[in-house]
């Protein structure tokens, strides 16, 4: 009953309010913003060590980041708390690749 009294969402801060005890399922659940560290709703960078372990290389491609989320990335850290890596084409940076678990 308690669903059906609030409103439906129309932009993120009204998500935010459907959702309060699950959360989104979603990027706007990293209320905190972007940390160098791993820390309750923030996302922060795939360390070094990790990127050269898992791609081999500190600056992997698309594909390869790509790849590497199918198989499950979101795992690599706790819920609610997410991960970015940098994706590069010819030693440039190309794209931010978002991964985690919020909510329940």
């Amino acid at each position: 009953m308690e669903r059906k009294s609030r409103p439906a969402p129309v932009d993120p801060d009204t998500l935010v309010t459907a959702q309060p005890h699950s959360g989104t399922h979603s990027i706007i659940d990293m209320t905190n913003g972007v940390s160098n560290q791993p820390t309750f709703a923030t996302v922060s960078p795939l360390p070094a060590d990790n990127l050269i372990s898992t791609f081999g290389t500190v600056t992997p491609s698309t594909g390869q980041v790509q790849a590497w989320m199918s198989a499950d990335a979101a795992s690599e850290r706790d819920r609610w708390i997410g991960t970015y890596v940098i994706s590069y084409r010819d030693g440039q940076p190309d794209h931010i690749h978002f991964c985690g678990h919020s909510g329940d």
